[in-house]
């Protein structure tokens, strides 16, 4: 396994490092969540049998989607998410962050709680919808626009009813989407009025 996954790591490592403009380091591995116990042990160590990896050490740094995406975005402290340096995130209010993953097999939304110490998936009904009749590769191009956002309205619409919607701190947009569809979801997710529902969401707090 190590002998054909290291050089596709070090293709993707490569072409991350020249778009951002600097090196990458690998410190944390996003997993598909149905991953088997199996399949993640021998990820990672295909993963460290490499010598592109020398920061994994721990099969706690193999991260499933929500939690890879709060880093990544580095929602991981109180002041990306609106609070002052030095306030307990930790044991304070929910801080709900939505999730918008437009991919090619299906749109994908959720809510999760973020703290200091990664993501708690609430499991309300509110909490995940999934519409694999929007995946990029499904729907026309022509009526994508209108039905996505539709969809992702009526999350939102739901979320405002409950309780976590008043503790939404944060908006991910994430997925396979070309970039003129991500600012046009960006556009509506702040004029859907996250910003004058909530007095301490601002527009940058939608993360893409």
């Amino acid at each position: 396994m190590i002998v054909w996954f290291s050089p596709i790591l070090c293709g993707i490592v490569g072409a991350a490092s020249r778009t951002l403009g600097y090196p990458v380091r690998l410190s944390d591995v996003s997993l598909p969540s149905k991953l088997d116990l199996i399949a993640r042990h021998l990820t990672f160590t295909a993963l460290t049998g490499t010598d592109l990896a020398a920061e994994l050490t721990d099969p706690w740094q193999l991260l499933e989607f929500l939690n890879a995406a709060r880093l990544a975005y580095g929602l991981d402290t109180p002041e990306s998410l609106g609070y002052p340096a030095g306030f307990d995130f930790v044991h304070g209010p929910l801080n709900i962050a939505v999730y918008i993953d437009y991919n090619a097999y299906s749109l994908d939304l959720w809510t999760a709680d973020l703290t200091g110490l990664g993501v708690n998936t609430l499991g309300h009904e509110h909490s995940y919808a999934r519409y694999p009749e929007l995946g990029l590769w499904r729907i026309d191009p022509a009526d994508s626009e209108s039905r996505v956002s539709q969809a992702i309205q009526h999350f939102i619409s739901n979320l405002k009813t409950t309780d976590d919607g008043n503790h939404v701190r944060a908006v991910i947009v994430s997925g396979e989407a070309p970039s003129f569809a991500t600012n046009s979801l960006r556009s509506s997710i702040i004029e859907w009025g996250f910003s004058r529902w909530l007095n301490h969401f601002h527009s940058s707090h939608v993360q893409m």
